[in-house]
């Protein structure tokens, strides 16, 4: 997939998110926002260093190989309080 595809998948799985109860739907929410922040981190990555992976678990793999290590980390510490209960 092209940059500009990756960006408008994202978008679109983001806002299919905001359609969900948090209450009955956060499973769905949860691998919702995760496939939208794979698509963004693609984008990203073939914006600014003209390569991505199409594969889910490769994105941190190459933010790291561009020196981009702390991107992940910070996210996961933010989505800590987000769980449901």
């Amino acid at each position: 997939m092209k940059a500009e595809g990756h960006l408008l998948k994202a978008r679109r799985e983001e806002r299919s998110t905001e359609k969900l109860d948090p209450e009955e739907d956060a499973e769905l929410i949860i691998e919702g926002i995760y496939g939208a922040a794979h698509h963004y981190i693609a984008y990203f990555l073939q914006m600014k260093h003209g390569e991505h992976s199409d594969k889910h678990d490769q994105g941190s793999f190459y933010l790291g190989k561009h020196g981009h290590r702390g991107i992940t980390a910070r996210g996961l510490k933010r989505l800590g309080g987000c769980w449901p209960k």
